[in-house]
């Protein structure tokens, strides 16, 4: 730790005026831009009460069964309950800081390395491939989303091991726990694993199996005691994974209700793909007059992936490229590939293309030092990154009138978090404990508000995407909340007895509103 202290003050001092400013320009327009969150339903809807639960409560046997996404279970939420900083604020004011703060370092990271490099095209380019995760994930950088995270995680690990493909040799306990950690962020990620073979067998060659012992011993622990919650929010090893039913706990969601969610998940990601696609076609077709930024993005991350397969070929073949590299390419191409035929949605791709982006830069432009140039485009991606944080400052203050005449203006801006108060609610009472239920069918956000939800669900109404059951199905374990919940007897045999007319309803909702677009 002293010597990574030391380094760093020895940077600080050795750096112009200038260079100070060039570092620090990425982290003020972040600052500014996550200064307000952007509207984010899933946040809105149960992360933000998740997230709280976490910070008030143990964990609660079965509060799967008050909202089933709450069985969803991502340390994401677990650890952003460490950095709302109600502590400071009041305990109604939170902030969503950690995947903004992740991200500042990674710009940090490739600023610094930038100009420890003698401004490289290599680092220039990474600085604006890093830039487009404001345009792919932005509005999730000052919310709370489960995707953010992952994708700056295996942004960071696959840049790191294309710069230095040796690091996770030098590094195998931060190599391969890694990998593992962001599994329990979002299990879509679990491909990613893939990438621990580097250290692995590398670990085995040199015959470390006292360090080998020890990485796998905290593996199964970080995944262990993962699951363990798993099992006491749920009942399942990893909800909705029914087919992972191991147990009878009085507390686990029907497994009907599993079964639903997990053919939501599977064609919500079809969907989104399909909306966004579709969008780009009718734009290039004259039929709407404008695409979605994304959707555009999109088709040219396809198209870069469909033609990268011929460069690496090419350079491999004339020995510009180490087998190493081509490993990461190889594990790049099958994450991206699982993933568009399990969940089609860009939102799981879109660490990995990034990474594909960096593996190309590095193989065309690695050691060619073009200082002027690059100078030039940096100051570009740097101004890109201020009048984006600008705008989206103004835009977000323009949507709730304030005109920045004053200091309290931007005070009003900060506090503008879309909360609700308890008159957006109706009370139910749920044994001797009171529930906030939503009172409008057209908007069940429940923001950070501890315990509400949207009342409507099954076997009264027919699931639509968001809430699975009835708030009338659901009973308390005990006397108070931190007891849990449970399903009531008689609506888990209905549920499990009924679910494929359930499915079937929701398949046929999913058609009529195709047709419908």
């Amino acid at each position: 730790m002293k010597r990574h202290i030391d380094s760093i003050r020895l940077f600080v001092t050795s750096t112009t005026i200038l260079q100070k400013i060039f570092i620090l320009v990425p982290i003020l327009s972040v600052l500014l831009y996550v200064y307000v969150s952007e509207y984010f339903y899933d946040a809105e809807y149960y992360q933000y009460q998740h997230i709280r639960w976490n910070e008030e409560y143990a964990i609660v046997p079965g509060l799967g069964n008050l909202e089933d996404r709450f069985g969803f279970n991502s340390n994401y939420l677990l650890l952003s309950a460490i950095f709302t900083f109600r502590f400071l604020f009041g305990p109604t004011e939170a902030i969503y800081s950690l995947q903004s703060l992740l991200y500042i370092c990674i710009l940090c990271w490739i600023t610094v390395s930038l100009i420890k490099n003698g401004y490289s095209i290599f680092y220039g380019i990474l600085l604006a491939i890093s830039f487009l995760i404001i345009f792919t994930m932005g509005y999730s950088l000052a919310s709370s989303s489960t995707d953010i995270l992952p994708l700056l995680f295996i942004f960071y690990y696959l840049s790191k091991s294309i710069i230095n493909t040796k690091w996770s040799k030098n590094q195998p306990l931060l190599a391969l726990l890694l990998p593992i950690t962001i599994v329990t962020f979002k299990l879509s990620t679990a491909t990613f694993c893939l990438i621990c073979l580097i250290p692995f067998i590398f670990l085995l060659k040199e015959k470390k199996y006292r360090e080998l012992s020890f990485i796998i011993s905290a593996s199964f622990l970080i995944i262990s005691l993962w699951c363990v919650r798993n099992i006491i929010t749920s009942g399942y090893l990893v909800y909705p994974l029914y087919s992972l039913d191991f147990f009878n706990f009085d507390w686990k969601v029907p497994k009907g209700t599993a079964i639903l969610q997990e053919a939501h998940i599977y064609n919500y990601a079809k969907r989104v793909y399909s909306v966004d696609f579709l969008k780009v076609q009718l734009f290039f077709k004259g039929i709407i007059n404008q695409a979605t930024t994304t959707g555009l993005l999109n088709i040219i991350f396809y198209i870069i992936f469909l033609i990268a397969p011929a460069i690496i070929i090419y350079k491999y073949k004339k020995k510009r490229l180490d087998i190493d590299r081509v490993f990461l390419y190889i594990i790049i191409s099958f994450c991206i590939i699982f993933n568009f035929l399990t969940a089609p949605d860009m939102r799981f791709n879109y660490g990995y293309i990034l990474g594909l982006l960096t593996l190309l830069a590095f193989i065309f432009f690695n050691g060619k030092r073009f200082s002027k140039l690059t100078i030039t485009t940096s100051i570009l991606v740097l101004c890109s990154f201020v009048c984006t944080a600008t705008y989206q400052f103004i835009d977000e203050g323009g949507k709730i009138g304030v005109k920045f005449e004053n200091y309290m203006d931007f005070v009003a801006l900060y506090h503008h978090r879309n909360r609700k108060n308890t008159n957006s609610f109706h009370e139910y009472h749920m044994g001797n404990q009171t529930i906030h239920i939503t009172k409008e069918r057209h908007d069940n956000r429940t923001f950070d508000l501890l315990p509400a939800v949207d009342p409507n669900g099954i076997p009264f109404e027919s699931f639509s995407g968001l809430k699975i059951q009835d708030i009338r199905t659901i009973e308390l374990r005990g006397e108070s909340l931190q007891d849990g919940f449970k399903t009531k007897p008689e609506y888990i045999e209905i549920i499990n007895n009924n679910i494929d007319k359930y499915v079937s309803m929701y398949y046929e909702m999913l058609a009529k509103r195709e047709n419908w677009n």
